[in-house]
């Protein structure tokens, strides 16, 4: 019977050894994945970071943009008025002419 009982012993430790390796294994696997998780939210964090680092540095180039936009656009108004000072007076130009030219004949 101590050979039986030995021999039991020796089943039940062997198995209990095996679930406790099983169970180191699990953890080790456990904290490898949390260590991973932990890494790619340091890292989407750094991202974060970074795009609104982007976008603030963006956002100021925006605004000098629109800025020289609506310079733009008073340029554009004042040329505009300039080009129909231009035409009337070459119209009054060509009607002086035809006059000059009327006094000549």
């Amino acid at each position: 019977m101590a050979s039986a009982s030995s021999s039991s012993a020796k089943l039940l430790y062997g198995d209990s050894k095996a679930r406790i390796n099983q169970r180191v294994r699990y953890t080790i696997d456990g904290i490898g994945s949390l260590s991973r998780n932990l890494v790619r939210s340091s890292k989407s964090s750094e991202t974060l970071m970074q795009a609104a680092k982007v976008t603030s540095q963006q956002e100021h180039i925006l605004e000098a943009a629109d800025l020289s936009l609506r310079k733009m656009q008073v340029l554009v108004t004042h040329l505009g008025y300039q080009l129909e000072s231009i035409e009337n007076n070459a119209k009054a130009f060509a009607d002086v002419k035809e006059q000059f030219q009327g006094l000549q004949d």
